[in-house]
């Protein structure tokens, strides 16, 4: 009986050697060719020119900040949150603050929710929703800018949420530091 064209093709391990280096190769483009498009994605991101997936270190206003282990960021959101009352006192242009957000590499959520829910208010079904924070019941979601950096085992995020006044100046200013590890 004859033997079948796939199998002696295989037969011969100098055959099967080339067929895993050749396998090794593509695979290998392929994880650079990932590699650059992450980097690509991470510097110029689908909103408004910036990060639309993670980025490779810390942004200024978060850089030398850590968590206390892997459960407690309290430390760090204090430093984050004082380190951007500093910069941007209430009573400060909003678009000023986005403006140096963005630059940083700030990015809006991908799909923010147009409304936040008031407290007591019912969550519909089948919808994305966001709870209003206790400080303004009528916050707008688009006033927040997160930044995410670092893989595994740890991924961080910073976030930046605000309320502005009718002429568009900062009325409160909050700052979180995060991280989540698998």
């Amino acid at each position: 009986m004859a033997e079948s064209k796939w199998y002696s093709r295989w037969s011969s391990p100098v055959s099967f050697l080339k067929f895993r280096i050749s396998l090794a190769t593509v695979l290998g483009l392929l994880l650079i060719a990932l590699v650059l498009q992450l980097v690509r994605v991470s510097n110029h991101g689908v909103d408004e020119g910036h990060n639309s997936f993670a980025s490779w270190g810390a942004p200024k206003f978060a850089r030398g900040l850590t968590c206390d282990n892997w459960r407690n960021c309290d430390g760090a959101t204090q430093k984050f949150d004082a380190s951007l009352h500093k910069r941007f006192p209430v009573g400060t242009s909003a678009q000023n603050l986005k403006s140096v957000m963005f630059a940083q590499g700030f990015h809006h959520l991908s799909s923010p929710v147009a409304k936040c829910l008031k407290d007591g208010e019912e969550s519909p079904v089948g919808k994305l929703t966001i709870r209003c924070p206790s400080w303004d019941q009528n916050w707008d979601p688009r006033n927040e800018l997160v930044y995410q950096w670092g893989w595994l085992p740890c991924g961080k995020q910073v976030s930046v949420r605000w309320s502005e006044d009718g002429e568009g100046r900062l009325i409160h200013l909050e700052g979180r530091y995060d991280m989540t590890c698998l």
